[in-house]
C-alpha cells in the first residue's frame, strides 16, 4: 500500500506547478463570499427565484470553444452560474471525494453561492477504503445533523453500479434535472438504476482509452513517430505483439507493466465476472493473461503493477533529476517524499529508465499520473488509437438521499456537464476530455488547438473524439464488485508472473479476497 501511494505521489506531484492549480488557505473548506469575484458566465446555468429549478440559456453565438473568452487568460476563470441558495436549505455543503483532482476543478471554476461553506471529506480509494467510509456516511445521512450530512459524492466506474442501484442516491428527476443532450450517453447509462431505469448522477468527463507512445523509441523500432503511421503498425493485437519482439531486440520494453493492457482487454469482455451469482473468469481476462504470460516470459514488459515505482521510472529519460525545491503548492513533506522516491528509482533502475514504448490511458491518466514524463521527457510523446478501442474509469457526481442541499447539488451537476465556460477550461487548462460533445467537436476540428502538456503539438482530442463516440455501457457486463475484480485479480496474477506462486495458487489467493469482499458471490 505504501509503495502504491508513493508511486502516485511521484507520478503526480510535479503537475502542481505545471497546471497552476489554485488552493485556498484551508483546502478543506471553500466559502462563497458573494463578492462578485470571478467571471460571470454569459451562458451558464441560471437558478430560478426559488433556487429549485434551473434552466440553461442557449449557448453563445460562437461555437469556437477553443478561442472562448475564458481561454484568453491563462489563469482559471471562476464561473458564476447565477444560482442563489434558497431559504430552508443548508449552509454547509459537504462533498465526499477520494483525491483532490475534481476538488481543484471545483475550487477553480465553480463560484460557491453566498452564504454557503463547502467542506471536503476525503478518504483514500485504495483497497475499497473510500467505499467503506462512503457507505457509513450514506447510511447515516438521513438522520445526520445539517452540518454532518453529505450533499454530493464522487464515484468511479468500477463501483458506480453499486450506488446507482441503491436507495441512497437521488435521481436526476428528483433533482429537477434531465439527461443533457450534449453529454455522452454512456456516462448516463453507467449511473442508471437498473431496477427502475432512473438516472442517478452525471459525469464531467468521458474517458476514451488511447495508446501513449514514446516518439524517439517509436522512430527507432517502427521507423516513424507519426501517429497515423504508428497506428497502422499497432492497430491489432497480433501486430502489437509482433512489435514487442522487435522492441525487445533493440533493448526496449513494449509496456512498463505486466498489467498495462489489462483494462483494454477487460473492457472488451463479452460477459461479466458474475453469472447467476457465481464468479467466473471472462474472455477478456483470459486474453490478457495469455499476453501477460508471453510478455513476462520473453522480457517484453516489467513484472510490476500499474502504479509501481518501476513503471514510474519508465516515464523518465534515463534517470530522474533530483529537484532542489518544492513545486508551487507542494508541501514540504510531499517534496521530501518525492526526492527520496526519485533517489530510490535512480539507484535501482539507473540507465534502464525510460526504455518503454507504449503506455495506455485516457486523458485523465496522462494529465494526472504522468507527471514524471511531463517534467523530464516532454515533447517525446504522442498518442494513437491502439489495437482495440476501450475506456478506462471516469468520475461521476452523485447526490445522496438525506441531503439538505439538493438545489445546490443539482446546480453543481448541471454546471459540470453543461456549462461550456467551465468545460472548455477543463479541456484547455487541465487537459481533460469533457463530457460535452459540442465542446469536444470544436477542439477535434480546430486548426488552432494543440495539446500543450504531455503530447505537445498534437491534436489529441481529434483521436479521442472518434473513440468517445463509440463508447457503450452494457449494465449486464458490470457489477458492484468490479473494483475488487479489476484490482485484486491482476495483483494476484502478477505474483504468479514473478514466480512467487503457481497460477492456481494465485487464483486461490484471489478467491480468499473475493470471499472477504464480495458476500454472496460463489466460485469454484
Amino acid at each position: 500500500m505504501k509503495k502504491k501511494i508513493l508511486a502516485a505521489l511521484l507520478a503526480c506531484a510535479m503537475l502542481l506547478s505545471v497546471a497552476g492549480c489554485e488552493q485556498s488557505d484551508n483546502p478543506g473548506t471553500t466559502t462563497g463570499s458573494g463578492s462578485g469575484e470571478g467571471t460571470k458566465a454569459p451562458a451558464g446555468t441560471q437558478g430560478s427565484d426559488e433556487g429549485t429549478k434551473q434552466e440553461t440559456p442557449p449557448p453563445s453565438d460562437s461555437t469556437d470553444y477553443v478561442n472562448a473568452e475564458v481561454n484568453k487568460k491563462d489563469d482559471p476563470q471562476m464561473v458564476d452560474t447565477g444560482f442563489k441558495n434558497p431559504d430552508g436549505e443548508g449552509k454547509k455543503f459537504r462533498i465526499a471525494v477520494w483525491n483532490d483532482e475534481w476538488q481543484k476543478f471545483f475550487q477553480k471554476y465553480y463560484k460557491v453561492p453566498e452564504g454557503v461553506e463547502v467542506e471536503w471529506v476525503v478518504a483514500p480509494n485504495d483497497g475499497g477504503a473510500y467505499q467503506k467510509k462512503l457507505d457509513e456516511m450514506l447510511q447515516a445521512n438521513a438522520d445526520a445533523s445539517a452540518d454532518d450530512k453529505i450533499d454530493l459524492f464522487l464515484a468511479e466506474a468500477d463501483y458506480i453500479k453499486k450506488y446507482a442501484c441503491s436507495d441512497y442516491t437521488m435521481s436526476l428527476k428528483d433533482l429537477g434535472l434531465e439527461r443533457a443532450a450534449t453529454a455522452y450517453s454512456y456516462t448516463y447509462d453507467a449511473c442508471t438504476d437498473t431496477r427502475n431505469n432512473e438516472t442517478k448522477g452525471a459525469s464531467f468527463q468521458a474517458t476514451p482509452n488511447v495508446l501513449i507512445y514514446r516518439k524517439s523509441i517509436a522512430k527507432d523500432v517502427l521507423g516513424t513517430d507519426d501517429p497515423a503511421e504508428v497506428q497502422s503498425k499497432l492497430d491489432s493485437w497480433d501486430k502489437f505483439n509482433a512489435v514487442a519482439k522487435d522492441a525487445k531486440a533493440k533493448g526496449y520494453y513494449m509496456t512498463p507493466s505486466a498489467i498495462e493492457t489489462y483494462r483494454v482487454y477487460a473492457n472488451n469482455s463479452s460477459k461479466s465476472f458474475i453469472t447467476d451469482g457465481k464468479f467466473t473468469l471472462t474472455d477478456g481476462f483470459d486474453k490478457w493473461l495469455a499476453q501477460a504470460e508471453e510478455f513476462s516470459k520473453n522480457g517484453y514488459t516489467i513484472n510490476c503493477g500499474v502504479w509501481a515505482d518501476e513503471k514510474t521510472a519508465q516515464m523518465s529519460n534515463g534517470g530522474i533529476p533530483i529537484p532542489t525545491k518544492p513545486n508551487e503548492g507542494e508541501s514540504e513533506e510531499d517534496f521530501k517524499a518525492r526526492v527520496e522516491g526519485y533517489k530510490k528509482i535512480n539507484e535501482e533502475y539507473g540507465d534502464n529508465c525510460g526504455k518503454t514504448l507504449c503506455f495506455f490511458g485516457p486523458a485523465w491518466y496522462y494529465n494526472f499520473c504522468m507527471g514524471v514524463a511531463l517534467e523530464h521527457a516532454a515533447g517525446d510523446w504522442a498518442i494513437c488509437e491502439g489495437p482495440q478501442a476501450a475506456f478506462w474509469g471516469g468520475t461521476w457526481m452523485m447526490v445522496p438521499t438525506g441531503t439538505d442541499n439538493a438545489s445546490m447539488a443539482a446546480d453543481v451537476l448541471k454546471a459540470f456537464t453543461e456549462n461550456t465556460d467551465i468545460l472548455t477550461q477543463l479541456v484547455m487548462k487541465d487537459n481533460q476530455y469533457a463530457n460535452h460533445k459540442n465542446v469536444m467537436k470544436s477542439y477535434a476540428e480546430s486548426k488552432d488547438y494543440q495539446n500543450k502538456f504531455l503530447v505537445k503539438g498534437q491534436n489529441d482530442i481529434a483521436i479521442m473524439y472518434k473513440l468517445a463516440e463509440n463508447i457503450k455501457w452494457d449494465a449486464d457486463l458490470h457489477t458492484q464488485y468490479d473494483q475488487t475484480f479489476n484490482e485484486k485479480l491482476p495483483e494476484q496474477i502478477l505474483e504468479y508472473l514473478k514466480g512467487s506462486c503457481t497460477k492456481e495458487e494465485a487464483l486461490n489467493n484471489f478467491y480468499k479476497t473475493l470471499d472477504e469482499s464480495c458476500p454472496g458471490v460463489t466460485h469454484d
